[in-house]
C-alpha cells in the first residue's frame, strides 16, 4: 500500500515539483471547534512556491509529525490551502462547505475561474468563495437550490466524504456498486450502519480506493469533518488519481488538463422549441452542461471549453456527431441568434 501511496505520489512531482512519502491508511480524529477562521483568510489563492516546503515550515500548528503535516504540505504546494493569514492552518478545526470545496477543486488540479454567474444567492461576487462555488456547480460537484450554497455550513464526515467522490468525478462509480459488497464493506467498521442511506455507495467506494480506513474500527460519519481530515482526504485523492497533465494558459488561467482537442461548437438553451430541461445522463440543463458525441467524449468527462469554460458531458443531440459540442446557455438568444457555430480548443480535465 505504501509503495502505491508514493508512486502516486511521484506522479505529482513530475508536474508540481513533488511531494514526499504517503499518508497512512486511517483518518485522524476530529476534536474540539476553536472559533472559526474568517472565510476571506482561507482562501485557497496562493500559488505554489517556487521550493517544496514541508507543512511545519509554513504552519506554526502543524509541526513535525502531526498526522496531517505531509497532506497539509503537499495541498500547500498545490496551491490548494494557504492557512488564516497569522500562520496558522488550524487542523482541528470544523471545516465549512466554502473552505472544503475550494480545497477540493485546487486538490485536483482545477483552479477555479470564470466571471460571476450569480448562480446562489448567498454567494456575492465579491466573496472569496465565489469562483470556487461557481466552477463546483459547473462541474455537478454542488447543486443550487433555495438555500444557495450555504458557504458557511459546517460539513459531517460523511458529507465530507461524499463531495470528495464528487470532486474526483466518480459518483456513478460509486452508485454502480453491488448493495451487498457497500454492506459487506461498511459491516468492516463498528458504526458502518450508522452512515446515512444517501451516502453509503460513497463512503463505500473511499474505503474500497484505500482513500479513507476509519480510525479505531470506526467511521464516526456524523462527526464533524476538521480542516485537518478534509486535507488528509484530498490529498490522498489527488494522490489515487495522478498521473501526467499538461497545463497551459487558458482564458486568462492555468488549466491542468490530459488531453486537448479542436472542435465546433454551437449553443442551446431550455428555451427553444423542442429542447427539454433533463439530459441524457439524467441531470437537469443547467450552464457547464455539454452535449457531445460519446464516441468522441465519453459522457461524465469533465471539461473547460476555452470562451465558455468549465463543464461535464452530460448530453447528446441529433445533431452532434464527431468533433461537435453544444453549450447549454441560459441566454436564449444567444443561442438562436448570436453564437452560431466557432471553432474552440476543449480540454478533458480526467483522461
Amino acid at each position: 500500500m505504501r509503495t502505491a501511496w508514493r508512486q502516486g505520489l511521484a506522479a505529482i512531482a513530475l508536474v508540481l515539483a513533488g511531494t514526499a512519502g504517503a499518508p497512512g491508511p486511517t483518518l485522524a480524529p476530529a476534536s474540539g471547534a476553536p472559533a472559526p477562521v474568517p472565510e476571506a483568510a482561507s482562501e485557497p489563492g496562493h500559488p505554489a512556491p517556487a521550493a517544496p516546503p514541508t507543512a511545519e515550515a509554513v504552519f506554526e500548528d502543524v509541526p513535525p509529525g502531526h498526522w496531517a503535516a505531509e497532506a497539509v504540505g503537499g495541498l500547500y504546494l498545490l496551491g490548494a490551502v494557504r492557512g488564516d493569514g497569522t500562520g496558522l492552518f488550524r487542523p482541528e478545526q470544523p471545516v465549512t462547505r466554502a473552505e472544503a470545496v475550494a480545497m477540493g477543486l485546487r486538490a485536483m488540479g482545477i483552479v477555479p475561474g470564470g466571471l460571476c454567474a450569480r448562480v446562489f444567492a448567498d454567494t456575492p461576487c465579491e466573496a472569496w468563495y465565489r469562483p470556487a462555488a461557481e466552477t463546483a456547480y459547473r462541474l455537478l460537484v454542488v447543486d443550487g437550490g433555495p438555500g444557495g450554497f450555504d458557504p458557511h455550513t459546517l460539513l459531517s464526515r460523511e458529507e465530507g466524504m461524499a463531495l470528495a467522490v464528487r470532486l474526483a468525478g466518480r459518483v456513478g462509480e460509486a452508485r454502480a456498486l453491488d448493495p451487498q459488497a457497500v454492506g459487506r464493506t461498511l459491516a468492516a467498521f463498528a458504526d458502518g450502519e450508522a452512515v446515512g442511506a444517501s451516502f453509503r455507495g460513497a463512503v463505500a467506494w473511499l474505503v474500497r480506493q484505500g482513500i479513507v480506513g476509519g480510525r479505531d474500527g470506526r467511521l464516526d460519519p456524523g462527526e464533524p469533518l476538521t480542516r485537518g481530515q478534509a486535507a488528509l482526504l484530498f490529498y490522498r485523492l489527488a494522490a489515487s488519481r495522478a498521473g501526467p497533465v499538461r497545463v497551459e494558459e487558458v482564458d486568462g488561467f492555468p488549466i491542468r488538463y490530459r488531453r486537448a482537442m479542436d472542435m465546433i461548437a454551437s449553443k442551446y438553451s431550455a428555451g427553444e422549441p423542442g429542447v427539454g430541461t433533463v439530459t441524457a445522463t439524467g441531470v437537469r440543463v443547467r450552464e457547464g452542461i455539454v452535449a457531445v458525441d460519446p464516441r468522441v467524449i465519453p459522457l461524465g468527462s469533465r471539461l473547460y471549453v476555452e470562451g465558455y469554460g468549465y463543464g461535464v458531458a452530460a448530453d447528446t443531440g441529433g445533431a452532434i456527431r464527431g468533433n461537435r459540442i453544444d453549450l447549454y446557455t441560459s441566454d436564449v438568444h444567444e443561442a438562436r441568434y448570436r453564437f452560431g457555430l466557432r471553432p474552440v480548443r476543449v480540454y478533458l480535465l480526467d483522461g
